[in-house]
């Protein structure tokens, strides 16, 4: 009688050091997890700041003379005025104009 009972206490002495292994995994799991989720939201803002930066850097050089300004916002305009119209234009016409490579 001692020894079945014994074996059944090991029994369950190897199933529990076999869930406690699981739960350390786990827990191990989670904290990669949440380093890399913490990792992520603190790269976000870094990169919006890069994309920021360099927006703001690049028309500089294009402000330098009245010409060059008033080119840059035509063409900015021009954009716009696209980008408003581009649902009235049919598909089959943007793919005539990109060439086939492009596609």
């Amino acid at each position: 009688m001692a020894y079945l009972s014994y074996e059944r206490a090991k029994e369950i002495w190897e199933v529990m050091d076999t869930f406690k292994s699981r739960v350390v995994k786990l827990e191990a799991l989670q904290q990669v997890t949440q380093l890399e989720v913490t990792e992520s939201v603190r790269s976000r803002p870094r990169g919006f700041l890069v994309l920021v930066s360099s927006a703001c850097a690049c028309p500089v050089p294009l402000l330098n003379s009245r010409l060059r300004t008033g080119t840059a916002f035509l063409l900015v305009g021009l954009d716009a005025l696209a980008w408003q119209k581009q649902h009235a234009i049919p598909a089959a016409n943007w793919q005539a104009w990109v060439p086939s490579r492009w596609r």
